[in-house]
């Protein structure tokens, strides 16, 4: 691939190509390079936005991460992958009103998500619908038993309701 970005050195796919080879070898920095190499070439691709977002946030740069993720399922409204990302980046920046939309979306495009579940559940808990956080976190291990840990959001959204008996029979 290196020999091939020589050869064409304004093909954005092959520097796609380059980045997602850099970042299985683990070369994060020689990836962001490539995936911004493509993009400055001007790729139209979904993914190298959305590569270009992991390697942001596996680095813990969430403004970038973020930016490429909102660019992605812009360029791309069934990239799942991405929601789910940005769900989980705006979760952990505390934007909890701001994660519940693309966890839906996520949850929409795959139904068997559990970490976009989990996810969204604890939003939804923290932005005071406990309810919703609850049917939803039922509704998900009636069709996945082996998501157990899902009872610990309910509690917690419970909890953050200001309902504690169901919090603990959640628990229990």
């Amino acid at each position: 691939l290196g020999r091939a970005a020589e050869l064409a050195p304004n093909a954005p796919p092959v520097f796609g190509s380059l980045g997602v080879a850099y970042q299985l070898m683990g070369d994060e920095d020689a990836a962001r390079a490539a995936y911004e190499t493509a993009i400055e070439l001007g790729s139209r691709d979904p993914e190298d936005f959305f590569n270009l977002g992991t390697v942001h946030l596996s680095a813990q740069r969430t403004e970038q991460a973020i930016t490429q993720f909102l660019t992605t399922t812009q360029m791309n409204p069934d990239h799942q992958r991405a929601f789910a990302n940005l769900g989980l980046l705006y979760g952990r920046s505390t934007e909890y009103e701001k994660a519940i939309p693309p966890l839906e979306r996520a949850i929409a495009l795959d139904p068997d998500d559990a970490e976009s579940v989990s996810e969204l559940v604890y939003a939804l808990g923290v932005t005071g619908q406990a309810e919703d956080a609850a049917a939803l976190a039922e509704s998900f291990l009636r069709a996945h038993p082996e998501a157990g840990d899902l009872y610990d959001q309910i509690a917690f959204a419970w909890m953050r309701g200001g309902q504690p008996e169901k919090a603990i029979a959640a628990a229990d």
